[in-house]
């Protein structure tokens, strides 16, 4: 028969009994096995019997018997029991006990019970599709209970997008040294209750609850952490997608003077923490030794962590015990609106030890301290109470707070982070020796911190740490950074980073005013005295001497280096007053002495001139190509080299008969037509002159070529090909992309050779300038083309196995570039266009050697010989800012004279193909250049 049980509470206020004030729950409907109507049968116990196994198998148990509705299932002779599929039913569960302990891994299916117990074990849930159901109302213990730890040590874990549902609560670690650990962790794992949740209980009792990888923990009910007298509570949740929510949240929950409890909850890492009625820090009633703390990103005294959020519908309250609030984080605009408010018999702490924080909501009511000693707390709302900085904590925003002491270490930093604003101290406020007030300047204000009682100023530093971009200071400006309804001591120092400013703080009545000159505005050497009164004064005076000002150097060159940096730094001093052109001046006007200089560097764009020598390095690569591909396609001579300044041997030819000849006897065969390819890459660098930075210079790319035979004597041809080719200079870097096209021709006659050619090449470039100083990337795009011819005169002297070839070539190229303006910032520059033309003039001896190579016929060539440069050797770039004076920077000039070396192999794989590797070398005094080159030539 069926006998439904019920449980009846009464509603409040209402008699048990009255009918209509009750409600009522059905609570269980289990079928007996019995014949007496309403004679309840008590559960059973299932004993685990043996060490691992399956909950199915009925031996496997006491009796011989499975859990049941009837029965409980008991775990604790320390066996390992597995419910991998199917559905396990339990009217009551434990795992382990004070005697025992137990082991149960749930992996997949489903379990039916009613109260569980893990007291001295460990139960896994884990698996999408797997749950664990507290809430059937065919148990006969329907209160779903849940404790772990309880006489022991307790762990369960859920993970792997498993489910938990319970109509009751969870108790974690709830009596004297109890140790209970719950761990959920997965997407879609799920531990949802209805009932209180309690965790940390009893004097040594530990809980700790982790929530990560977005599983979710939720409670229609209480949640808290730290219960009982003595017990410490434990809750981190962490990671996007991690959720914790409760109707009410409290951290520290009871606790009492002798035995204090403890709680700490712990959000980060995008995580979420919502409590649909009140977070409370500390239980707001007579419990006062009761710790709670609320860690945003990682705990005091941990490395800070990506924050998590709070969402608490009516805010966060601080009770009777010792409640904190700690902020060591690693955002750099968290954003915290929540209403604070507080127990007036409790002790609340508001920590800020990291990260950017702002409190928008307005806690004006709170009463507790404030303690910034790391990252920087923004207070655009309202704050009450003390607040004090120190460390290297920075207190800034736009709101109220209530009196404030900014002590060693700490900083003042009215307004937003890179905006000015007025900060108001709604108390008193003190400057202590060591500290510091951080102002930034805009317009005709500046940030500002109004006191409406007294400002005790015990020293301290006023640090300068911006400026407007729309203000000329070259007539001096002035500030008032600080107004007090009383001022008494001054500042000890006035500071800014800058290497042309002077700044000063002077006091009038209760206000503070900071004055911001140039370094040597209105100064020079002195003028003559001309008998007057003043004469020396910088001025002339009365006495009618020259103007001491007139040889004032300028704001910007006296610090210059290099004819470069002073270049740029006249550029710079004749900026005009406004718009950009301002923006950019007082932009650099904060800088430092090295970070000027560095800056001098950066805005030169001497990245343009490094640009020309790399595209002057690809015009003589395709007259060194053609001119090879010449030397190796007329007969007797020496082999051509693999890339632009390699040489090859003499090339074998075939006899009549088609076979291979001997390649110390015969020549290589030159067909009538031919064509050929050849891939090439280059690698060098340009040691910087004058304090120039040095450069990198790459290129990589192909040549091919068609040619013939014309009067048994001149060969003809024509060229085609691509390059890639880069350079690199201290924060800047350039590409282009080259198009090549060339033609030439040559002869040998009775071991004489003349060899030419012409190429013309276009050029699509970019440059990128990176400003840090400035926070500016600067780009720049233009055309440029350049033309390329050559000519040599050689004479091949055969040695028997081995010839040489004494050569002088005359090689011209012309770099031509555009003009553009570029894009990015008040740095950007107008480059005029440039043109470059050198003559190279190149002397020198090639040997090669023939051998025969496992059947093929190989050649080994080497060279060597100098070349000189005649014409435009300095790379140079003239631009200009927006207003202001042209300027000219140069980059490293081309080496007057450079070692050329060479060295090769070439193979002839077939009758009419030959294949080709080398490395060629180019060395001066301040530029090397490298590459390698494959190449294959067919000839028919």
């Amino acid at each position: 028969m069926f006998v439904k049980m019920y449980r009846v509470e009464s509603a409040s206020g209402a008699s048990k009994g009255t009918a209509g004030r009750t409600r009522r729950r059905v609570l269980a409907s289990v079928f007996l096995a019995s014949t007496v109507l309403g004679a309840a049968t008590p559960l059973k116990a299932s004993d685990w019997v043996v060490g691992d196994g399956d909950w199915f198998t009925a031996c496997n148990w006491s009796d011989c018997m499975l859990p049941s509705v009837q029965a409980s299932a008991y775990i604790r002779n320390g066996g390992k029991v597995t419910i991998a599929s199917g559905d396990a039913v339990a009217g009551t569960l434990q795992v382990g006990d004070s005697n025992g302990s137990g082991t149960l891994t749930f992996s997949g299916g489903s379990l039916n019970s009613g109260n569980a117990a893990i007291e001295n074990g460990v139960m896994t849930v884990t698996g999408r599709g797997t749950e664990w159901d507290l809430t059937n109302p065919r148990m006969p213990v329907i209160k779903g209970q849940i404790d772990i730890g309880k006489h022991g040590t307790g762990v369960l874990v859920v993970s792997g997008g498993a489910k938990v549902l319970n109509v009751g609560g969870v108790t974690i670690a709830p009596g004297e040294g109890d140790s209970g650990t719950l761990t959920l962790t997965g997407i879609g794992t799920t531990l949802a209750v209805e009932g209180t949740v309690n965790i940390g209980g009893g004097i040594g009792g530990a809980g700790t609850v982790t929530i990560s990888e977005r599983a979710s923990f939720s409670t229609a009910s209480s949640f808290n952490v730290g219960t009982f007298d003595g017990g410490t509570g434990t809750v981190v949740v962490t990671g996007n997608g991690s959720s914790l929510t409760a109707a009410r949240l409290t951290v520290g929950y009871r606790g009492s003077d002798d035995e204090r409890s403890s709680g700490s909850l712990t959000i980060s890492d995008g995580a979420v923490v919502n409590a649909t009625e009140v977070l409370q820090i500390t239980r707001s009633t007579k419990y006062s030794g009761t710790t709670g703390t609320v860690n945003i990103g990682a705990a005091e005294g941990e490395a800070a962590a990506a924050a998590g959020t709070i969402n608490s519908a009516n805010g966060i309250f601080f009770g009777d015990g010792e409640g904190i609030l700690a902020f060591n984080h690693t955002e750099s605009n968290y954003d915290f609106s929540h209403v604070m408010t507080n127990s007036e018999t409790g002790t609340a702490t508001i920590k800020q030890l990291a990260g950017v924080t702002t409190l928008s909501g307005d806690s004006s009511a709170f009463t507790g301290s404030t303690e910034v000693t790391g990252g920087t707390l923004l207070v655009n709302g309202a704050l009450g109470g003390t607040l004090s900085a120190s460390g290297s904590g920075v207190l800034g925003g736009v709101g109220t707070i209530g009196s404030a002491t900014i002590a060693s270490g700490g900083a003042l930093a009215p307004g937003l982070r890179n905006a000015i604003g007025t900060l108001t101290v709604n108390g008193d406020l003190t400057f202590e020796s060591g500290s510091s007030y951080a102002v930034d300047l805009t317009g005709a204000a500046s940030d500002l911190v109004s006191v409406s009682g007294k400002a005790t100023l015990n020293g301290g530093t006023v640090r300068v740490r911006s400026l407007d971009d729309s203000t000329s200071y070259q007539q001096s400006q002035t500030y008032t950074i600080l107004s007090a309804g009383s001022l008494e001591g001054s500042f000890e120092e006035t500071l800014s980073t800058s290497a042309f400013l002077d700044v000063a703080t002077t006091y009038e009545g209760n206000d503070a005013r900071l004055t911001v000159t140039l370094i040597g505005e209105g100064e020079g050497e002195g003028g003559d005295d001309g008998g007057g009164d003043n004469g020396g004064d910088g001025g002339g005076g009365d006495g009618g001497g020259d103007d001491g000002g007139a040889d004032y150097p300028g704001v910007f060159t006296p610090i210059a280096e290099t004819k470069n940096q002073y270049a740029v730094a006249q550029a710079l001093d004749s900026l005009d007053q406004s718009g950009d052109s301002l923006a950019l001046y007082n932009s650099m006007l904060m800088l430092g002495v090295d970070e000027a200089l560095e800056t001098y560097e950066q805005l030169s764009g001497v990245v343009y001139a490094s640009g020309q020598s790399a595209l002057m390095q690809n015009a003589l690569t395709v007259n060194a190509v053609i001119n090879n591909h010449l030397r190796g396609a007329a007969p007797g001579s020496v082999a051509p080299p693999s890339t632009d300044a390699l040489g090859y041997a003499e090339e074998p030819q075939a006899d009549s008969t088609g076979d291979f000849p001997n390649v110390a006897e015969d020549g290589f065969d030159e067909g009538r037509f031919a064509v050929w390819g050849s891939g090439l890459g280059t690698w060098g660098k340009i040691d910087g002159t004058d304090g120039s930075s040095d450069a990198d210079l790459k290129s990589g790319g192909f040549l091919l070529g068609a040619d013939m035979l014309v009067d048994d004597m001149w060969r003809l041809g024509v060229a085609a090909g691509y390059t890639r080719s880069s350079f690199d200079i201290d924060q800047s870097s350039g590409e282009s992309d080259d198009y090549i096209l060339a033609a030439y021709a040559g002869m040998e006659l009775n071991g004489f050779a003349v060899r030419s050619g012409l190429g013309y090449t276009w050029h699509n470039a970019k440059a990128t300038r990176d400003v840090p100083a400035l926070d500016q990337t600067l780009t720049g795009e233009y055309d440029a083309d350049s033309f390329n011819a050559f000519g040599e005169l050689a004479y091949n002297v055969d040695l028997g196995p081995a010839a040489v070839e004494p050569f002088a070539n005359l090689s011209f190229v012309q770099v031509k570039t555009d003009g553009f303006t570029e894009t990015g910032g008040t740095g950007a520059l107008t480059v005029d266009g440039q043109t470059m033309n050198t003559t190279f003039t190149t002397i020198g001896l090639r040997a090669a050697t023939d051998f025969d190579l496992g059947g093929v016929a190989t050649s080994a060539r080497g060279t060597l010989g100098w070349m000189h440069a005649f014409g435009d050797v300095d790379t140079e770039t003239t631009a200009r800012f927006a207003t202001g004076n042209d300027f000219t920077v140069f980059g490293t000039p081309l080496d007057r004279n450079t070692a050329i070396i060479e060295a090769g192999l070439d193979f002839q794989v077939t009758e009419s193909a030959t294949i080709g590797i080398g490395y060629a070398g180019q060395f001066g005094e301040n530029a090397r250049d490298q590459g390698l080159n494959a190449d294959l030539r067919v000839r028919f």
